[in-house]
């Protein structure tokens, strides 16, 4: 690796995974992103230097999970679920009932994909459900208390201000009993896009297709503001005047994901085709 793990005990390699992680802290409460990333990368060295030691050493781990420090205790719980499944996930759903925002929904987001969050796996000529939600694919939509405190952090903290990403999606795909046609031959899709601005709120895309439909609306937001825009992280530019809070975006989330994928009534949306030209400009 050049990283000198190797000549590491197992004790200094906790000790460097614990340093790691409050770097995270830290960069979580700075805000800086690319610094989060890149401890994320060292942890990943850490991790995997200890799964290969004799006895997949990762379980000297769960030590960690008394330590005082949040986004050590989520860290060491996501790198031992493998090896302590259990525990982990105790940890985790610990660390997601405490609502101290924002380990609680990195946790309830993780407890959804390790392998025991579904009973059964979805059929394949069953309506599909994905979401796509700081910066995690996952199967079938989280609960909308998990992602609340993407939209009730602190002020300036909203949405994935620890990821590189700033955008997500809802997506479900076969509905109104068109689960067993392929697309483009009779399926219908359904797609809640998101864009989020600390500063600014939420951008929604809802669009409906496949069969009799091609419906696309956006989230109307103070249309006075139509004509300036904002680049997201992707450098994509986005009317300002289709943002609206980030409460009511919540709002708008939740009735979605609660009516199965039905245009939400709690905002007030405009229809794509009655755009001015150019409101999306190419970057």
């Amino acid at each position: 690796m050049g990283t000198g793990f190797p000549n590491m005990t197992v004790d200094q390699l906790v000790e460097r995974f614990t340093a790691l992680a409050l770097g995270q802290d830290e960069a979580l409460l700075m805000n800086e992103i690319a610094k989060f990333n890149r401890l994320f990368d060292q942890l990943e060295d850490v991790e995997q230097e200890l799964k290969v030691r004799e006895g997949d050493q990762r379980q000297a781990l769960l030590a960690l999970y008394h330590h005082p420090n949040m986004q050590v205790r989520l860290t060491a719980a996501k790198a031992t679920l493998a090896v302590a499944p259990d525990a982990a996930r105790q940890e985790l759903r610990a660390i997601s009932d405490s609502h101290e925002y924002p380990q609680p929904g990195d946790a309830g987001m993780t407890l959804r994909r390790s392998p025991r969050a579904s009973s059964s796996p979805p059929s394949s000529t069953a309506m599909r459900k994905s979401s796509y939600f700081d910066s995690r694919r996952s199967e079938g939509w989280p609960e909308p208390t998990e992602l609340k405190p993407y939209f009730f952090a602190p002020s300036g903290h909203q949405w994935f201000h620890t990821a590189g990403n700033d955008g997500a999606l809802l997506a479900v795909e076969g509905v109104e009993g068109t689960e067993d046609r392929p697309p483009g031959q009779g399926r219908i899709d359904i797609r809640l896009e998101m864009d989020g601005i600390p500063e600014l709120g939420v951008l929604l895309i809802y669009q409906k297709y496949g069969g009799v439909y091609r419906e696309a609306f956006t989230s109307k937001g103070d249309l006075r503001r139509l004509r300036e825009w904002v680049r997201n992280l992707h450098n994509t530019p986005l009317p300002v005047g289709l943002f609206i809070p980030f409460e009511s975006a919540f709002e708008a989330v939740k009735e979605f994901i609660e009516t199965d994928g039905a245009l939400p009534k709690s905002i007030e949306w405009i229809a794509n085709k009655d755009l001015p030209p150019n409101t999306f400009p190419d970057p």
